[in-house]
């Protein structure tokens, strides 16, 4: 089995996603998106929505480090396309 090390993200890098999120919540479309090559999301703004709670929860986890990485690599598409 593969042994992967994550690092938790630092507390002021989640701080200032959530930020980033939580100013555009109102602008973030319910369209779908094409994240990465296999990663499709139907609805962007409902994903966001289900996510930022569990970002908020899980924060210091290790565990869902991957999943939050998620949120950073999203944010990143939605400034590529002007938000």
């Amino acid at each position: 089995m593969a042994k992967y090390n994550y690092e938790p993200y630092p507390p002021e890098a989640i701080d200032e996603l959530l930020q980033w999120y939580e100013e555009r919540m109102d602008r973030i479309p319910h369209t779908a998106l094409d994240l990465k090559k296999d990663m499709h999301i139907p609805d962007v703004a409902f994903m966001v929505g289900q996510y930022l709670p569990f970002v908020k929860r899980h924060r210091e986890s290790l565990t869902y480090t991957p999943q939050i990485r998620h949120m950073f690599w999203l944010r990143d598409k939605l400034r590529e396309i002007g938000l």
